[in-house]
């Protein structure tokens, strides 16, 4: 055992060694120390903190702090007008995806000072059509990655806002509206490809609209450089050793037992001459962890406890050859920002203050649900005359008040005023529990509501022509006066 702790502790040096090489290579590398102080106090009179900062013009100016602590600073082309950061496409300036007309407005930026910077740049801004947080960061260093990962959750607190209520992942079929995203172990993940001194750009969804926020609520957004690299492991193993079984089986059952095990390592690609005093062998398998596993496996056979207190006596050679891909994830930065703008704090916090979320879902007006089942008739599966009955499936009906979407949905009130129009269509479930759907003709939601009232035989009730019984769900649309549009599965 000792040895093949030796062997296990190598391959370790080995990792250890290949990454360790990477690093001394890379002499910009930021130190956990440099992490921590990638963030800086925002004070009164800062130009960060001002609310009409244009962020449409042509190019941005950073100041950022460098690994071996001086002020670094750089010009780049807005990410959002740049064809060769593809963030979007090659774009036509005049209708980028950026202008406080379509609805963005500034949350919070640091691109430092001449004085004072912290390691990565970043703008935050937010749609308030379109419920979406943007976030930029400047990607500074000269790092050895493949990609980058940015991460969006809420910094941990006691009470949390509805923002991530209708946020990835969606499933229609499962009520996901209701599903309890207050909680700062949730997150949103989003993976960027930027170059160096390029903007990593990534989208959340915050489209859940809260009437109240705490004042010290706040976003956590952290970022992490992704490496990958190719690997080759080479090397031999050799395990000697001793066991003395401590009784429980026959001697005659554990070699059995042993026996067995041995048949199947030999499976694997591996061979054992002996046991009892034997020679040594050769041991090869397509992996590391298949080997170490094996051995693991091994050992615990032998030691199947025997009656007869005899020592058997292990020895065993071979070699180990490993190919792969190692992924590694580096911490870069993490920061928070305030949803509210409070003056009277140094921390990154929204420069104005912003009525987050479009739209929120309150409880369905219902009159009464009733669940029946599908059935259908099968012949008797021995070949018997008769038939069975059997149930396929259930519908739903739900019979609704009068006006049951309009009183169910809440826009927020700071965007209400600049609705164009409201379209609701329903949702059927396709032909089989796979939970395929249709999505019907979507009709502006007085009309939609005037002939769910006026139905002749049905008023107010929607049947669920196939469906699985947890599943029923209507299609809202809602457009804004700029042509921004926002749809929203409403399930029951």
């Amino acid at each position: 055992m000792k040895t093949l702790a030796t062997k296990l502790l190598l391959v370790v040096l080995i990792l250890s060694s290949c990454k360790k090489n990477s690093i001394e290579e890379d002499k910009q590398r930021i130190t956990l120390k440099d992490l921590q102080a990638t963030t800086r106090p925002l004070p009164a009179g800062d130009p960060n903190l001002d609310p009409t900062w244009d962020w449409t013009q042509q190019s941005w100016t950073v100041y950022f702090n460098n690994a071996n602590g001086s002020i670094g600073t750089v010009t780049t082309l807005n990410p959002f007008i740049d064809g060769s950061q593809e963030i979007y496409g090659t774009t036509d300036v005049q209708n980028a995806d950026m202008y406080p007309a379509k609805g963005w407005i500034l949350v919070a930026r640091d691109f430092g000072t001449p004085t004072a910077a912290n390691a990565y740049p970043f703008v935050v801004l937010y749609n308030k059509y379109r419920g979406i947080l943007r976030v930029c960061i400047l990607r500074t260093y000269d790092v050895l990655s493949s990609s980058q990962q940015i991460v969006l959750s809420f910094a941990a607190h006691n009470t949390y806002a509805d923002v991530f209520k209708y946020s990835p992942p969606i499933n229609i079929y499962q009520n996901s509206q209701t599903s309890n995203t207050k909680t700062s172990d949730y997150k949103q993940v989003a993976v960027t490809t930027a170059g160096v001194q390029e903007w990593m750009v990534s989208d959340f969804d915050v489209r859940g609209y809260s009437a109240v926020i705490n004042d010290n609520l706040a976003f956590n957004i952290s970022m992490s450089e992704i490496a990958q690299s190719d690997i080759v492991l080479n090397g031999n193993i050799q395990l000697n050793g001793t066991i003395e079984p401590q009784g429980g089986e026959s001697t005659l059952d554990g070699i059995k037992n042993l026996t067995n095990f041995i048949t199947s390592f030999i499976g694997l690609g591996s061979s054992i001459d002996a046991i009892n005093g034997g020679s040594s062998g050769s041991t090869s398998a397509g992996s590391v962890s298949g080997v170490f596993n094996s051995l693991v496996d091994f050992i615990s056979a032998v030691t199947t406890p025997p009656d007869g207190k005899g020592t058997y006596a292990i020895k065993i050679n071979g070699t180990v050859s490993q190919k792969g891909t190692v992924t590694l994830k580096s911490p870069k930065t993490s920061f928070s920002v305030y949803l509210k703008n409070q003056s009277g704090i140094l921390a990154y916090r929204a420069v104005q203050n912003i009525s987050w979320g479009v739209i929120n879902i309150g409880n369905w007006p219902y009159v009464s649900i009733t669940n029946d089942p599908i059935t259908t008739w099968v012949p008797d599966p021995n070949g018997g005359p008769d038939y069975s009955e059997v149930t396929i499936g259930f519908s739903r009906t739900v019979v609704f008040e009068p006006n049951f979407i309009t009183k169910a949905l809440v826009i927020n009130p700071a965007v209400a005023n600049e609705v164009a129009g409201i379209e609701v269509a329903y949702i059927t479930n396709g032909d089989s529990p796979t939970h395929s759907y249709e999505v019907g003709t979507f009709k502006p939601i007085a009309q939609f509501e005037a002939e769910a009232n006026n139905r002749p035989y049905d008023k107010n009730s929607f049947t669920s022509p196939i469906g699985w019984i947890n599943f029923m769900a209507f299609g809202i649309k809602i457009t804004f006066n700029n042509g921004a549009v926002v749809y929203q599965v409403m399930t029951f």
